[in-house]
């Protein structure tokens, strides 16, 4: 398939540079390419004539290959290789504007605060995971660590800054839905809409920045200090509790004490409107309803006696972290630049909390204003949400019409992705696009991953991107959710309720009048039969393309582990040692799996996670960062946990018993004691 990002004298390039000891016919290279032959003859006679391949003839056929004589001059004609140097930060769901305001805060923001851009960045729909360029994110790092080095003034400025920005975008936000939004004309909707992004493009650059600056931190204060119990105190976050942890505190407390009466029923309203937005990272989520507040309130009564209590001992906490911190430092006789790294590590920590919960706010408050220009241009309300800002904006000036904006936001909707190559940003919306962009850039896709292509017999046509559940046993069925994908040796009648959740459905086995074929059609779900050993090389919670047009099923992202592993490391972040039934979280949609007792295990925590805290046991999350809200709520509630596994979310299942060793950092499978197959 066609590149669409570099030219055709790039791609044989990076072609026969990748394989040196073979030879290419030109219809291989227009198979591969997916090119026009003219393209691909042109590009060779150029290629030829520059000394950088060379061809021999058999017969009436030519063979072209590198040239041996190209050395490092091939270098100059193909991408740079750094921009395949690629480090995945956070594996989260983001709206497309969000995306693109990412993109473009990088390239133009970033320098005016830092002296440096991103121009490099990937992020898409399928997966869901965002890349930077690993290079580039150190160079903002040294670039900003020089900065702190040379102004001793500067994190205290760039701290004030961001904060001064989330309080002017969530004032901003705010004044939105108590505006009579339908009696404005559509210039007037205009101008409060750019007034908000020109607000929310600023805070941007400090979504990225963190990523450097916490590292160069912690980096330091580790430098200067060897002692690993000092080590723990001055890196763990002093302040821990959060108002909405303490309100619904105080909200158990109140039905404990009285019940749910007309009290309580207007103290949880109250709370709700508080609170609904915390989920809304992505515009693309729905504000929490009220009974989750509810059940929240209620899993603390079942945890935890006395919650009034519970509330004054966490604040307490608070202060002895402090204390503690304070002791540390003099007990050390820390220098003056020591002091001012953990001081102003401690601020970031506490800002990380703050600034989510700005974006959050700031997208539940102004919903109203895009539903609103929605109706204006005849958009529906799942459609603006594919739109960027600058093209709704656009479209309220008469710029786009009715008919482009709606075809955009419709290619979007089946999956799209952003990618910005030497500071120019290209959008992709068709999924074997976002395929082919995925392998020419390497973005997580080992060879391995790109080889997986598995071919069937087509039961019901279509195509869906979704997430594999294997199925061996019907006892299996439970763990199948709305839009994965079932793949599984056979099907029975046993299976349909569990069909009817699938977003497609692939079998080892089976002839058109099997029973998969015909529940798949009537159910109208892609269906792939007599794949044969689909179940072999795939695993749960692999990411493909299932294309029941062309009978193949296509790997979009997998983990590559090791099909013996017993054991997950990670950084311990509050000690001590549990069993129990591992249980793993991707959104909001798992917290009612999650059962009293759990080993939870996540990418990350957000404040929306604490009503499934309060019934665990045990946190694993893959992600790696001291100031994320998972090391937080772990020393808050005093949870045994650790982070920083990467993948421990793709290897564990679903029920499996697990011991967690938070106190050396380990995870164990008691596979043998369960009798689990692991997966390859």
């Amino acid at each position: 398939m066609k590149n669409d990002f570099i030219s055709a004298r790039q791609e044989i390039l990076s072609l026969l540079s990748s394989r040196p000891n073979e030879d290419f016919y030109i219809n291989e290279l227009i198979r591969i390419t997916g090119r026009y032959p003219n393209s691909i003859q042109t590009a060779l006679k150029k290629l030829t004539k520059d000394q950088l391949i060379t061809s021999t003839s058999v017969g009436n056929k030519k063979f072209y290959r590198i040239s041996k004589k190209a050395g490092m001059e091939v270098k100059q004609y193909l991408p740079p290789d750094t921009s395949f140097n690629w480090i995945k930060v956070i594996n989260r769901e983001g709206a497309y504007a969000f995306s693109m305001t990412v993109c473009l805060s990088n390239r133009d923001q970033l320098k005016k605060l830092y002296n440096t851009s991103m121009p490099t960045y990937w992020y898409n729909s399928l997966t869901h995971g965002l890349y930077y360029n690993s290079s580039e994110l150190n160079s903002l790092g040294m670039n900003i660590a020089q900065k702190l080095e040379r102004d001793s003034t500067f994190a205290q400025k760039d701290i004030a800054l961001c904060t001064k920005l989330c309080n002017t975008l969530l004032q901003e936000a705010k004044r939105i839905p108590n505006l009579n939004l339908t009696k404005l004309n559509n210039s007037e909707l205009k101008s409060i809409l750019e007034k908000f992004y020109r607000m929310y493009m600023m805070l941007f650059p400090f979504l990225t920045s963190p990523f450097a600056i916490e590292r160069y931190f912690e980096q330091k204060i580790r430098e200067r200090v060897s002692d690993e119990r000092q080590l723990e105190t001055l890196l763990s976050p002093i302040s821990t509790v959060d108002q909405e942890m303490i309100d619904v505190l105080n909200l158990a407390s109140h039905i404990k004490q009285h019940g749910m009466d007309a009290e309580f029923e207007k103290k949880l309203t109250d709370h709700w409107q508080t609170y609904c937005w915390l989920t809304m990272f992505s515009i693309n989520a729905n504000p929490l309803p009220r009974d989750y507040f509810l059940n929240e309130a209620k899993n603390i009564l079942e945890k935890i006696p006395n919650s009034e209590e519970e509330a004054n001992k966490l604040k307490n906490e608070d202060k002895k972290r402090q204390q503690m911190l304070k002791n540390t430092l003099q007990e050390m006789n820390a220098r003056t630049t020591l002091k001012q790294q953990v001081y102003f590590l401690q601020k970031y920590i506490t800002l990380r909390t703050f600034r989510k919960n700005i974006i959050c706010q700031s997208h539940y408050y102004h919903m109203p204003l895009l539903y609103e220009i929605a109706s204006r241009l005849e958009l529906s309300n799942v459609d603006i949400k594919f739109l960027t800002y600058e093209e709704i904006l656009h479209g309220l000036s008469g710029q786009k019409s009715h008919n482009e904006l709606k075809k955009r936001a419709k290619a979007r909707q089946s999956g799209w992705a952003v990618l910005v190559w030497q500071e120019k940003i290209s959008e992709i919306t068709c999924t074997a696009k976002i395929l082919k962009a995925m392998e020419q850039y390497r973005i997580v896709q080992p060879q391995k991953a790109r080889a997986k292509l598995i071919q069937g017999t087509i039961a019901c046509r279509g195509k869906i991107v979704g997430r594999v559940k294997i199925i061996h046993k019907i006892s299996e069925l439970g763990k199948i959710e709305k839009g994965d994908i079932l793949v599984t040796k056979m099907t029975t009648p046993d299976f349909v309720v569990a069909m009817s959740r699938c977003g497609g459905i692939v079998t080892d086995e089976g002839g058109v009048t099997c029973h998969a074929a015909i529940v798949s059609r009537e159910m109208n779900v892609p269906c792939l039969i007599a794949a044969g050993h689909a179940t072999s090389p795939l695993k749960d919670n692999d990411i493909v393309e299932l294309d029941a047009h062309s009978g193949v099923v296509r790997m979009i992202e997998t983990t590559i582990t090791d099909a013996k592993v017993k054991q997950i490391h990670g950084k311990g972040i509050y000690a001590g040692k549990i069993t129990g039934r591992a249980v793993v979280v991707r959104d909001v949609s798992d917290f009612p799996k999650v059962q009293k007792g759990d080993i939870l295990i996540t990418s990350q925590t957000t404040p929306d996670y604490l009503s499934c805290l309060y019934r665990i046991n045990g946190l694993i999350v893959d992600e790696d960062s001291i100031t994320s809200h998972a090391v937080l709520y772990a020393k808050a509630l005093k949870i045994p946990t650790i982070m920083g596994t990467r993948n421990a979310r793709d290897i564990i299942m679903d029920g499996e018993k697990i011991e967690l060793d938070a106190t050396n950092g380990v995870v164990t499978r008691k596979i043998a004691s369960q009798g689990l197959a692991l997966r390859s």
